[in-house]
Formats: structure tokens, sequence, C-alpha cells
């Protein structure tokens, strides 16, 4: 097992791109009391020198690699940048991997898989053990989500997708949706198209999470496409009948002033759990409108355990260079948060709003690309749909093609759980540890209790078994 002692004096930013490694890597950590495990051993880089080294007394990590894990997956770079687009969002361009060209790739879980070859090499025949990704022995995640940004008022929104068809000439859709709208005056079209994604996901055995604006609507609000309808009116109250009784997750749309208020977050936040009867555990922010050095620690505050904000709005890929559920990293603190970023991989509207792609099934075929990418990874695909993508706000066979998304997801077997319970998952599996007494039993411990069964691996005798969660011990 690897020990998470990490030698060399690291500064806390180090130790959370190390544990923060160990995780992705799903080697079990040896519990800190036991004798044995493989050391980590921090060392300054030199010309030539690998990330990774296995030496006689462990595993030599390099300094500039632990950098790299903190300037990405700590969104450390687009902390400290000063730039911002017209709605106040840093723009993709500052990202260290699209300056790369490197979005739709996964170096930091390609930098864990590393770290697991240089500890197999260091740890000889002492004992290794590997866990498993996800619940029920699956091999990788996925989890839908949906922005509800409108509820009322819809023929105003459906009359702007018009004119936004016509500008690309896209005069046949255009002529499409305008029909579909007309025949839902007097009707509920929004209503409509959250009922039929809610009858695909119970089809498909999906639960999904939701998420939902609690501000206060005003003209300006209405003008700025923010706050757009009362969450506690009839109409929206509906709609969160419906989801719940679904089984579905409802989490807090943040409006555009959020950003920069846990105050305002706060309040919105209750505002959810009055209409819910549960305080909601998740934000994400609306039109992506985040600041990454101070929105999360605003949603910590705020009480979320989790954001799932960090995701690009002009394009799809993997802003932290990883598809799982990361801690939050705090630059100018120097520290990490509470907060769990569950970064978003793939949004439909980045196809015809900002990639002039006005064809679904185009749309569904990007995200199949992103999904084999995080399968092969044995991470966490995270998709948004909006129900105001549907046929009568403008979108002629949106709905077809969610329902084919849905279905080409659910047949490569992912565990599929609203956010809440993935983040549950994560955060509890990253504080498995692994103990050996000295007749050479082993022992899983925990720090939380849990439903599930955990498969490991033995990657020094082979062979994999399904484990219980561990109820009656706890480490430490």
């Amino acid at each position: 097992m690897i020990r998470l002692d990490l030698a060399g004096s690291p500064t806390a930013a180090e130790r959370w791109a190390f544990e923060l490694l160990v995780d992705l890597s799903r080697l079990l950590p040896i519990e800190q009391a036991s004798p044995g495990g493989v050391r980590a051993i921090l060392i300054d880089p030199a010309p030539g020198q690998p990330p990774f080294t296995p030496s006689a007394d462990g595993v030599r990590i390099s300094r500039a690699a632990l950098r790299t894990v903190i300037d990405t997956a700590g969104a450390a770079v687009e902390q400290r940048c000063g730039a911002r687009d017209k709605h106040g969002r840093i723009p993709a361009s500052e990202n260290p991997l699209v300056r790369q060209q490197a979005e739709r790739q996964l170096p930091v879980q390609l930098a864990a898989e590393e770290l697991v070859a240089a500890v197999r090499a260091a740890a000889g025949a002492q004992p290794l053990f590997r866990l498993g990704g996800w619940p029920d022995a699956k091999t990788w995640a996925a989890a839908f989500t949906h922005d509800i940004d409108i509820v009322t008022g819809w023929p105003l929104f459906a009359g702007l997708r018009w004119m936004e068809l016509l500008r690309k000439r896209e005069i046949g859709r255009a002529r499409s949706a305008a029909g579909a709208g007309v025949r839902a005056i007097g009707a509920d079209p929004v209503g409509k198209a959250v009922d039929t994604i809610l009858e695909i996901e119970r089809e498909a055995g999906v639960r999904a999470t939701w998420f939902v604006l609690a501000g206060v609507p005003t003209f300006s609000s209405w003008r700025r496409g923010d706050v757009t309808y009362r969450l506690d009116g009839p109409p929206a109250r509906r709609l969160i009948e419906r989801i719940l009784a679904g089984g579905h997750e409802v989490g807090l749309h943040g409006s555009f002033e959020t950003r920069d208020s846990p105050e305002l977050m706060a309040a919105e936040r209750h505002r959810v759990a009055r209409v819910c009867g549960k305080s909601p555990e998740g934000v994400r922010q609306h039109f992506l409108r985040f600041d990454p050095g101070a929105t999360p620690a605003g949603a910590e505050r705020a009480g979320f355990s989790y954001d799932a904000s960090f995701g690009f709005a002009d394009r799809n890929g993997f802003r932290l260079g990883l598809a799982d559920v990361v801690p939050s990293w705090q630059e100018s603190a120097g520290k990490a948060l509470s907060l769990m970023e569950v970064p978003l991989v793939w949004m439909d509207r980045t196809h015809s709003k900002y990639g002039g792609d006005e064809d679904p099934e185009r749309w569904v075929e990007d995200a199949m690309r992103l999904a084999a990418t995080c399968r092969e990874a044995g991470g966490l695909w995270t998709g948004l749909w909006h129900p105001n993508v549907a046929p009568a706000l403008g979108f002629p066979g949106a709905l077809d093609a969610f329902a084919r998304l849905v279905q080409l997801i659910m047949a490569d077997s992912p565990y599929i759980a609203p956010m809440a319970e993935i983040v549950a998952w994560r955060t509890a599996r990253r504080e498995l540890r692994g103990r050996l007494d000295a007749g050479g039993t082993f022992e899983l411990l925990a720090d939380r209790r849990g439903d599930w069964t955990v498969s490991i691996e033995d990657l020094t005798n082979g062979g994999l078994s399904q484990y219980p969660w561990p109820t009656l011990r706890r480490r430490g």
C-alpha cells in the first residue's frame, strides 16, 4: 500500500496535489499508524527527471509534476487570471489546456496512472491494493444534469430563438420551430419538455440532477437573461413536485450576483430548501458565471457540499484536466476547501450557441466521443441538457436526440446517480484506508458509514475481491 505522509517538506499545495493523484490512481493508502507501505518522497526537478521514479526507498515525485496538477486540476492558473469575458467569466483561452489545444484530454488522470506504474515498481513484494472506481463494480460513471432557465414567459425566448435561426440562415429549422411554437400557444411547452425528459430518464433508469433558479425576478434580470421565474410560484412548484417524485436531485442554479456574494447564495439556497423541503447540496452558476478564486469559497460558506460549474461555455471538454470529483483548491489562501468540484464535460447549447451547429444528432456524437474518453479513464462524464432545448422553444428534433443520448450512454453500463450521491461515494472512497496485521490479515477501514460494496484488486498477488463497506471499524 502507499503512504500518504509525503516526505520532503511539501507545501500545502503540493500535499493537495499528491493526495489528489493518489485518489485518482485508486491506490489504497495504508493507515498512518501501520508499518510498511511504499513511501513517497518529494524531490526538486532536474533536467530529464521523470515525474515519478521508483527507487529502493520508495517512489520519488517531482515538484514540477505536482505544480502542473495544481495549475490544472486546482485551477491555480485561472485563479491568478484577471481577464473576463462579457458575461464576467474567465475566457477559455486563459485555461492552460486550451492554450495547448489539449482540453479534450485527461492529463491529470494520465499522471495518476503513471504514479501507479512507479509505485508498483517500487513496491516489490509489498502488499499493494487498488480500489474499484465506482459502486456496483462499475468501471465508469455518468451524471445527467438539467438547468431550468425558463418556466414562464416562454414565447419571448422562443421568438429570440427564431431570430437566432434566421440570422444563421437556418430557414427550414426556423419554420419548423415557429410551427411548433404556434401549436404550443395556450399550452405549457416547458412543462411538457420537462415531462418528456423525466419519462425518457424513467424508462432508462436514470436519476438526474436539476438546477433551479431561486433569485427574485426583476425587469433587469429578465433583460439580462438571469432570473426569469419565481421558484415559489405555482408553475415552478408543479415542476419541482414532478422532478422530486421521480427520485431526482434538485440543486441551486445560482443567479449572476451569487458569483461574488456568499450571502445571496445562502439566501437562494434557503429558498430552494423551502420549496423542496430539503436543503440542496449542489450549486451550478447560471451562464457558468464563475470566479474560480472566490465562488467556490462562497459556495462552501453558503453550505453547499459541491459545485458543478467548472466547465467551458464555448466548447466541450475537461477544464480541470480530469473527469472525476476533485476537492476545490483555493490558491489565494493556499488551502483546500471542503467543497468538492464536479466538472461539467458536455453541454447542449455549446454546439448551437457558440459552435453554430444546429444538428442535435451531431451534438450527441460529440457527447459520446467525450463519454468514451471518460469510460477509458474510468472517470465521470457529466452532461447538461436544458429543458428549453425542445421543439416548441426553437430546437426541432432536440428531445429525440436527448433520448438517443440517454440510450447510448446507458448502453455502456456506467454507474448512474444524482450528483449528490456521486459526491458522497467519491468522498467516502477517498477516505478508505487499509491495514495489515502481523499475521498478514487485511482489513479495510473507513471514516463514514455507507451502503456500498467496494471492489479491491490485489496488485501484488493478483485477484479481485468485493468487500462490504466497513461499518464496525474506523481508522484513526
